[in-house]
């Protein structure tokens, strides 16, 4: 843009170049490809655009939406053809998708349809927490390839942050399903997960020479590659490992400056083996985050990529605090057996994979342009789907684009699912279902589904969502939506005892979750 407008003859040999312009995926533009269009096109208007505003969701990437619904004020003679005729998705699928779609603030008006048959309908599923909700998606697609050879393909799996792919890997593990992550890596093969992983091998076992060799000089010490080569030499020579070549620091032609840090690393290093039998392995590993430096050095750089590692490194801690409960034991050593071996099946799994029948697990922003069979959009909870981040500033319109994207992606068969509780980042929260399920306005049909046997044997709950039409029964049900004097309006989640001592527990709006008594709470249905 700067030769266009610092030297015009090269914009006229190119305005003279290009008589007709044609740009796809318009709501995808930025600032200087909207500039570039409108000055190609500045003598001869002859401009075609294709695009869709509902499906703008790379705003975070320079995007700007309003390219495509400002098109007609920059363009008045253009002429508007609206493709509406979807043949992909069933009737269903469609409806609940326009129905979220339509409560955006800013979009060009138009409804996608569909000669295709409904056959299935949407359907809304809830569970207890995180675990209950892979383990049953994975269950659920297990049995459709055995029981009606449906090949594992047909499936995915969308979620709104990377770190929620842990809890579906190791539910896929488990059921020994073959899956594909699109657009990262898998969790246990993530930089910042092999750092944390390699630190804990090493404060169990010194002499895990590969281990040690990764972390040494990480986060950075001024312990470069050149002086780690001086002591594995040594090692070599002298029938040593490598931790005990760092000993012997003082007799080796190493810098003042290498050999301090060296110091202060086996320092480091050997207090967190005093605290290995001191703390849990939660708290160990937050210890060697904070003590090392790894999340200030992260926080340091505070760019995307460093917040999402700080995230994973966060959900890390939640597989320990899982692995703790669900074994009743507190050994960081077989929480780190457990991920070897699950290390040694993806190896092993690898060959297979290649062009293989796979489940596809994806973040939402990584599903545009494809296709599914059937597709599960999980982790429908408020400040998680819509994240946190667009609630508070007021910027909801892009994270209901990024639904409305999801939900159109599946072909036969959509499932919108939500956990009660959720432990994310080393944290467990209590959120409440997200707006865009109420707002996709699911008939009674699309939230009952009966859990096949062969799936859990841990209870499965389906809730509906109310629209506010529900009258006053003196009967409370999950899933129910009341209102609070003093705390707002809310969704029950759990109800206990009867008659006098009936209690019902509730998630509120704001995200506060509270236990009432019944006869006192003087609760309203809404």
């Amino acid at each position: 843009m700067e030769a266009f407008i610092n030297f015009p003859h090269i914009k006229e040999k190119y305005v003279a170049k290009f008589k007709y312009v044609l740009v796809d995926e318009y709501q995808d533009t930025n600032r200087a490809q909207y500039m570039l269009v409108k000055n190609l096109v500045s003598k001869h208007r002859n401009l075609c655009v294709v695009g869709d505003d509902d499906q703008a969701i790379y705003s975070w990437r320079g995007a700007n939406v309003r390219n495509i619904l400002d098109f007609e004020k920059d363009y008045p003679e253009v002429k508007v053809i609206k493709l509406e005729q979807n043949y992909r998705s069933t009737k269903n699928i469609l409806d609940s998708s326009w129905n979220v779609i339509k409560n955006n603030s800013a979009r060009k008006e138009k409804r996608l349809w569909t000669q295709k048959a409904t056959e299935e309908n949407v359907r809304l599923l809830n569970f207890s927490d995180e675990l209950e909700e892979a383990r049953f998606i994975a269950k659920h697609i297990k049995n459709q390839h055995i029981i009606h050879d449906i090949p594992y393909k047909s499936f995915a799996i969308f979620y709104r942050t990377n770190a929620q792919s842990r809890v579906f890997e190791d539910a896929f593990r488990q059921e020994k399903i073959t899956y594909n992550i699109v657009g990262t890596l898998k969790f246990y093969d993530r930089k910042e997960i092999k750092d944390i992983i390699s630190y804990l091998r090493v404060i169990i076992n010194p002499n895990d020479n590969l281990s040690l060799k990764r972390i040494v000089n990480v986060p950075h010490r001024s312990i470069g590659d050149t002086t780690i080569k001086t002591f594995e030499d040594y090692a070599s020579i002298n029938n040593l490992s490598l931790w005990e070549s760092l000993a012997h620091a003082s007799e080796l032609a190493v810098s003042p400056r290498a050999k301090k840090m060296i110091g202060d690393f086996i320092t480091l290093m050997e207090h967190f083996k005093q605290q290995l039998v001191e703390l849990s392995g939660p708290e160990l590993t937050q210890a060697i985050l904070k003590e090392t430096g790894y999340i200030d050095s992260l926080e340091l750089e505070d760019t995307a990529q460093s917040k999402e590692r700080i995230n994973n490194l966060m959900e890390f801690l939640s597989a320990i605090q899982e692995y703790n409960e669900q074994n009743d034991k507190n050994s960081i050593e077989e929480f780190l057996g457990n991920i070897a071996l699950m290390s040694e099946v993806d190896t092993w799994d690898k060959a297979k994979t290649i062009n293989a029948d796979n489940v596809t697990i994806m973040t939402l922003h990584l599903a545009k342009g494809l296709e599914f069979e059937t597709v599960f959009v999980t982790g429908l909870e408020e400040g998680l789907f819509p994240i946190a981040s667009s609630i508070m500033e007021d910027n909801l319109d892009e994270e209901r684009r990024l639904c409305y994207v999801g939900m159109t992606r599946a072909k036969n068969n959509l499932f919108l699912t939500y956990a009660e509780s959720r432990r994310l980042y080393g944290q467990i929260r209590f959120n409440a279902p997200s707006r865009f399920i109420q707002e996709a306005q699911l008939s009674t049909e699309s939230m009952i589904m009966t859990k096949p046997k062969q799936v859990s044997n841990k209870p499965f709950y389906v809730s509906k969502v109310h629209d506010g039409s529900a009258k006053t029964s003196g009967i409370y049900r999950r899933g129910q939506r009341v209102k609070h004097e003093e705390f707002g309006n809310g969704r029950i989640v759990s109800i206990s005892g009867e008659e006098d001592q009936l209690k019902v527990t509730v998630i509120f709006e704001n995200g506060n979750m509270k236990k009432l008594l019944v006869k006192y709470a003087n609760l309203h249905p809404c």
